[in-house]
């Protein structure tokens, strides 16, 4: 598989955006803490990865179908927690 520069370009960005969830995830996890984030961000994020994701099937791009598949399993993680969170009354929206 040769990789011209834009393609190395692309696909790094994938793998940042894929991963850059993931600590952020892994802290909620063990903590079960999700006051310091905010529910509108991450209903906007996981809006724009979902909106991603469809472009990505739309235009039958493999590299952004898998990269936002990936990306929205932390995200819907963090969103959820923070839902529950916030509905119970630990924390403020």
């Amino acid at each position: 598989m040769n990789l011209n520069s834009v393609e190395l370009l692309g696909l790094t960005a994938a793998l940042f955006s894929t991963i850059n969830q993931m600590p952020q995830a892994w802290k909620i996890i063990r903590s079960k803490d999700t006051g310091s984030i905010s529910l509108y961000t991450y209903s906007l994020l996981w809006i724009a990865v979902s909106l991603w994701l469809i472009y990505g099937i739309t235009i039958k791009d493999k590299p952004l179908i898998i990269s936002n598949i990936i990306s929205i399993i932390p995200i819907t993680y963090i969103y959820l927690i923070k839902i529950k969170n916030a509905l119970s009354r630990k924390e403020t929206i």
